[in-house]
């Protein structure tokens, strides 16, 4: 009885230490894949996008002048990096940030850096984070799609 007690407190205690940390002020949301033929059909109902494992790098707000490499895809990113965060196995990610307004780039591989939208003023993949609010924000990785 006393074995079964000792085993049961560490098995809460490990599962207590893999619950996800809670973002009161951030950015969360999901990352999707998008290939293949898009186009609308008659015949075939829309096919949902799926959620991939992926990183995503946040900067302070860059434009195509501080990128390098074709769009939407880039090589390299010349703003200041703030963090890293990595998407789970369904997309879902959630990431702790000051208030204020970031470029966030997509990446599987850590060597090319994807972002195919921009607000009015030029900023890439924008997404702003605003005093004590966690901030949805949805990203579609578009490689191999046509629409």
């Amino acid at each position: 009885m006393k074995i079964f007690l000792v085993i049961s407190v560490f098995m809460l205690m490990a599962c207590h230490a893999m619950k996800p940390s809670i973002v009161t002020q951030g950015l969360s949301g999901y990352v999707y894949r998008e290939s293949g033929n898009q186009m609308p059909s008659p015949n075939r109902k829309p096919r949902k996008p799926k959620g991939i494992k992926c990183d995503l790098y946040i900067y302070q707000p860059a434009t195509l002048k501080q990128v390098a490499g074709n769009s939407p895809v880039f090589t390299s990113v010349n703003s200041k990096p703030v963090t890293i965060v990595h998407s789970d196995s369904t997309g879902y990610y959630a990431v702790k940030l000051p208030a204020g307004k970031y470029s966030v780039f997509i990446s599987t591989d850590k060597q090319s850096f994807f972002a195919d939208e921009s607000d009015g003023n030029g900023i890439l993949n924008p997404a702003e984070v605003t005093t004590n609010k966690v901030t949805s924000r949805n990203f579609t990785l578009r490689l191999g799609a046509v629409y």
